[in-house]
């Protein structure tokens, strides 16, 4: 079903200019538009009845068929509108890809079994006597029957609109769309739903209930009115951007950090239908994007006011609501997950990294073995077949609400670059589901970007849905929940996984990428890793080996098999300070050439040692442990200095903010100079 509803949402995406036109038409021409002209209002039923059933069979036809596929399925469609009484939109949108799928089996039936000379000839005249043939038979049987059907199903939409159970829609609809299903669920599902209402009420209630931003609106007040600072000024360009712009996936973040929030959207969009309901309220055609614009301008003109109050009605419950329960949940910090809630959702992801990280060789060996693409070549033995393997998106920030943690690199599917320095991408292309909100919208932030530090010319920045990624895209970027599809789509690329559109630091990194900025050691918040658990010492160090070979730093075998404990050349630990470090050997990890890298693990509970005590922070550094002694001497900290008297150790290790945590151990680190007092053995 998932498929289907994506092989929908592409067919309707495609064509969703056409449905507007309609739309537009009707709502300003018809009899009851804003300027009723009964001349104008003619050009609607053709184009509803004949043009929009042919474009929808057509682009079902090339999706599964090619262009031949396409003509076909249109040829057929237009007898079936022929010789139907109703319209055949619904019935296009099923019967263009059945249509392009026969077409695509027959001509790999026909493949290397035409004579020499005579393929041209045949396949043409092949393709054209299955149009002749379905198109009779449409034309003869099969339309009459169908408009018989497509009446009892009207009827049957009709029934469910008028009953008391529309409003529970919601309980689908909002948990669909934060799971990044929107598209799927306005193009795929309720878009149909109401292009088959249209001929014979003129309007449909079905381009409301997903399109609705009012439950959306009111969470991202709630968070306006809760927030301070920056993220006031953030939530706030999100919620102009979401209400204003239609773009729907840039609050999914602020409820994807507190799913309790589900329940102020359902609430509000249960509201908000059950207005519709009651007044009648429908629009001319789907609103895409959900903008509050686009909605007033689809709006039939006795219907405006009564979607206005629907969608403030919805915005009112869901504002109350989210302010309520942003209000009691205690305080999220700016740098990380605040309560034990958040901690099980932070566990889970890593879990879920665990498997993207195991999963990833598949499409690695499918690229190695196309030639003509970058890295194509195999290499020569496992281990360094493993070193490449790229690494999924990281454990999201816990940081503040709709703020971005910065990106991970799941980089190089493809191989054979990982060895040499990165070079500058020449097409960065922005991959979201549909190809036309999010993706957009990053790739005219990070335009503006690049216009600015003078690099337009020599960078070209694209947009493209998952499923129609361009070949010649050298950088991928997408949110953290559609990277799998972006690498399935487009195998052997460079990945840049997003937590937020609208303010990502990915974008300054690639301008920074692109002037060539790079450092030799770098041990950032993204790399602090709060309220981990291990049972000991050994489990410790595969936590952070792993974290370590998803940052690229150090080669997957570092994690796995016997000589796991070979790959660690040391653990020095510091009593008295409950610190560690651990050394791993890099192994050709996909950033090993770039800089070296470090990861800092705080464990609350406590790890036993052998011998007495506890480790409550573990450092891993892929390489030598120099440069972080280095990194930890180059400067005191500031505000430390000021208040003259050191933090106790037992404060910082326990700390839930990961800033005080890595300026607690680089002070620590520099002040104390740990790791002198007992160096340990790798298997701890």
């Amino acid at each position: 079903m998932y498929k289907l509803g994506r092989l929908l949402s592409a067919i309707v995406s495609q064509n969703v200019s056409v449905l507007i036109v309609v739309g537009i038409l009707r709502a300003l021409f018809g009899v009851y538009g804003w300027f009723p002209d009964d001349g104008l209002h003619l050009l609607v039923g053709p184009m509803l009845n004949w043009l929009v059933p042919v474009l929808l069979g057509y682009t079902g036809g090339q999706l599964m068929g090619g262009k031949r596929g396409g003509v076909v399925a249109a040829i057929v469609l237009f007898a079936l509108v022929l010789a139907s009484s109703v319209s055949m939109i619904f019935i296009a949108m099923l019967v263009g890809p059945a249509i392009g799928w026969f077409v695509s089996r027959i001509d790999r039936l026909m493949e290397n079994r035409l004579p020499s000379g005579f393929e041209l000839l045949m396949s043409n005249f092949l393709h054209a006597a299955i149009a002749a043939a379905l198109a009779v038979f449409s034309f003869a049987y099969f339309g009459q029957a169908l408009s018989a059907w497509i009446r009892e199903v009207n009827e049957g939409l009709i029934a469910v609109v008028n009953s008391g159970w529309l409003p529970a829609a919601a309980a689908l609809i909002e948990p669909a769309k934060i799971l990044f299903l929107n598209n799927v669920v306005n193009y795929g599902l309720m878009g149909p739903l109401g292009i088959s209402q249209l001929h014979d009420l003129s309007k449909s209630i079905f381009f409301l209930l997903e399109a609705n931003p009012g439950p959306a609106i009111g969470v991202l007040l709630a968070y306006v009115v809760k927030s301070r600072g920056k993220r006031k000024r953030h939530a706030g360009a999100t919620l102009a951007i979401h209400a204003l712009g239609g773009i729907q996936e840039v609050y999914f973040p602020y409820v994807l950090m507190r799913p309790v929030l589900l329940v102020p959207l359902i609430g509000g969009s249960m509201a908000g239908i059950w207005i519709f309901q009651f007044l009648d309220a429908g629009l001319v055609a789907m609103a895409s994007p959900s903008s509050l614009l686009l909605i007033a301008a689809l709006a039939p003109r006795d219907d405006l006011v009564p979607i206005l109050t629907g969608i403030a009605a919805s915005s009112a419950v869901s504002f109350v609501l989210s302010y309520v329960l942003v209000k009691a949940l205690p305080e999220i910090p700016g740098e990380t997950m605040g309560h034990r809630e958040l901690n099980v959702v932070q566990r889970l992801q890593h879990v879920q990294q665990w498997d993207d990280l195991r999963a990833a060789p598949h499409p690695v060996r499918e690229v190695r073995r196309s030639p003509g693409r970058p890295g194509a070549e195999k290499r020569a033995n496992g281990a360094a077949e493993s070193a490449d393997r790229p690494a999924s998106s990281p454990s999201p920030s816990s940081g503040q609400e709709g703020e971005a943690e910065a990106p991970s690199r799941a980089e190089d599917a493809g191989g054979g670059r990982e060895s040499e320095p990165k070079r500058v991408p020449g097409t960065i292309c922005f991959a979201c589901d549909a190809g036309m909100g999010s993706s957009a919208m990053g790739a005219a932030m990070l335009r503006k970007k690049l216009k600015a530090a003078g690099w337009t010319d020599a960078v070209k920045v694209v947009h493209s849905s998952l499923d129609r990624i361009p070949p010649e895209a050298d950088l991928i970027i997408t949110h953290r929940y559609l990277l799998r599809r972006a690498m399935a789509s487009a195998p052997g690329r460079e990945y840049l996984a997003l937590e937020s559109y609208t303010n990502s630091p990915v974008y300054d990194e690639i301008v920074d990428r692109l002037r060539g900025r790079s450092s030799s050691f770098a041990l950032e918040e993204k790399h602090v890793y709060l309220g981990c658990e291990a049972a000991t010492l050994a489990d410790a160090l595969r936590q952070t080996a792993a974290r370590l070979v998803r940052l690229g730093f150090a080669a997957e075998a570092a994690l796995a098999g016997p000589d796991a404990g070979e790959r660690t050349r040391a653990v020095r630990l510091d009593r008295s300070l409950g610190i560690g470090l651990a050394e791993l050997r890099p192994g050709g990890g996909t950033n090993a050439a770039a800089a070296s890298g470090a990861v800092v693990l705080q464990f609350p509970d406590g790890v036993p040692l052998d011998g007495g005590g506890r480790l409550y922070a573990l450092i891993g550094i892929a390489g030598s442990g120099q440069p972080i002694f280095e990194w930890a001497a180059e400067r005191p900290d500031a505000e430390q200095e000021r208040s003259g008297e050191p933090e106790p150790p037992e404060r910082l290790l326990a700390t839930r903010s990961k800033r005080e945590l890595l300026d607690g151990v680089r002070r620590m680190m520099a002040e104390r100079a740990p790791f002198e007092e007992e160096p340990a053995t790798a298997n701890g």
